[in-house]
């Protein structure tokens, strides 16, 4: 709550929905973006040195996004998903953009 970008925080702790008793989930509600002089991604960057001193915690920080189109809760930013008919061009795909 002492970043000015932020304007509220709430949580849920244990099991809950795909949750395992020992994870947890923090919300934070950042101000309107011409209430706050950075975008979501510059509070993230400002915020994880300070949330990297919680103890006993490993936090995973990430923009919710207006738009969600398929995936599924993950601790990561980015998803990506290939679909292809042909099965050896997806193999072929897959493997050429996960090296990438």
């Amino acid at each position: 709550m002492k970043d000015p970008a932020v304007a509220t925080v709430g949580m849920s702790l244990g099991a809950n929905g795909t949750q395992t008793q020992n994870n947890g989930r923090l919300f934070i509600t950042l101000k309107p973006r011409n209430q706050r002089d950075v975008s979501a991604d510059q509070v993230i960057r400002r915020l994880r040195p300070q949330l990297a001193k919680v103890e006993g915690a490993a936090l995973f920080l990430q923009v919710a996004q207006d738009i969600n189109v398929g995936g599924r809760l993950a601790r990561t930013q980015y998803q990506y998903t290939l679909q292809d008919a042909n099965l050896d061009e997806l193999n072929q795909w897959s493997s050429k953009i996960s090296t990438r």
